[in-house]
């Protein structure tokens, strides 16, 4: 859900590139890439649990314990593919096959999301391997701040209680899982830009 917010609004910015919603679109890419998820996870104990008292800070329940945790955790990637999306839009707005296809009179929508999106969408695909991983590792922290009992909190305790096995098990699941976004990222590569499988069958 972060993500397909995320890239809803970098296409949104870079629509409205130079607008009062662009500049507040990189403020968020910057505060989003710059922050601490740990440091973040704080300020929103802060303002959503303790002033406000909307969410409880800590523990495991219903939907309002998952919250908090999912907003500092998903921070990092909604402004990487938030700032991905924008730049990939940018490039790909000004070229002369949108230019034709706006001059067809097709929708702005089918503009935007069927000829913009799918030829910007490289990067996107790119990074979504890497930052499945990183989510995994970065789990680790979300989950001794709001003291959730997942699987980060397991591998900090075991890695105190030196229970080596389940510090291997935690290691190799992280790699699995990068490897298995990578091998995704392949795939969703061929479906995505028509020339790499074209580029295979000549090399074939």
């Amino acid at each position: 859900m972060v993500w397909s917010i995320s890239i809803c609004l970098g296409i949104l910015s870079a629509v409205k590139r130079g607008t009062w919603i662009d500049t507040i679109t990189r403020v968020y890419v910057f505060a989003g890439q710059s922050v601490p998820d740990f440091w973040f996870a704080l300020i929103l104990i802060l303002i959503f649990g303790v002033k406000l008292g909307w969410l409880p800070t800590s523990g495991y329940g219903g939907v309002k314990h998952i919250i908090l945790p999912a907003m500092a955790l998903g921070l990092f990637g909604g402004a990487a593919l938030t700032r991905l999306t924008r730049s990939g839009m940018i490039n790909v707005l000004d070229s002369e096959y949108v230019k034709l296809a706006r001059a067809k009179g097709l929708p702005e929508r089918t503009v935007l999301f069927k000829h913009a999106l799918k030829n910007g969408s490289i990067p996107l695909v790119t990074i979504m391997g890497p930052l499945l991983a990183r989510m995994f590792s970065g789990a680790l922290i979300i989950e001794l701040v709001f003291a959730w009992p997942g699987i980060g909190r397991l591998t900090y305790q075991a890695v105190l209680n030196s229970d080596f096995p389940v510090v291997q098990c935690a290691v190799l699941m992280s790699t699995t899982l990068l490897v298995l976004g990578n091998l995704a990222v392949d795939i969703i590569y061929v479906l995505v830009d028509p020339r790499i499988r074209s580029f295979r069958k000549r090399r074939a």
